[in-house]
């Protein structure tokens, strides 16, 4: 692809966080909570530009290595 090729992608989607957990690097550790996400990327192969945003909702966490568990977790991350 040359590097003034455009680029466009989008990515929406929403569900239970749990459902997805054997993609992320938990090992032992557990998740589960609702999730939204909303992500583009645009611009061309040189010079891409992403932005977007993750919602968790009624998130847990349990960490089995400290024995911590957090519940009722709210957080937003959005970047650009």
């Amino acid at each position: 692809m040359p590097s003034d090729g455009r680029l466009a992608l989008q990515v929406q989607g929403a569900g239970q966080i749990e459902h997805l957990a054997d993609l992320l690097p938990l090992g032992e550790d557990r998740i589960s909570g609702r999730f939204v996400a909303d992500a583009t990327v645009g611009g061309t192969v040189a010079s891409p530009a992403a932005r977007g945003s993750l919602k968790l909702s009624d998130g847990r966490y349990e960490n089995f290595a400290t024995g911590a568990v957090l519940n009722n977790m709210q957080a937003e991350l959005v970047g650009d």
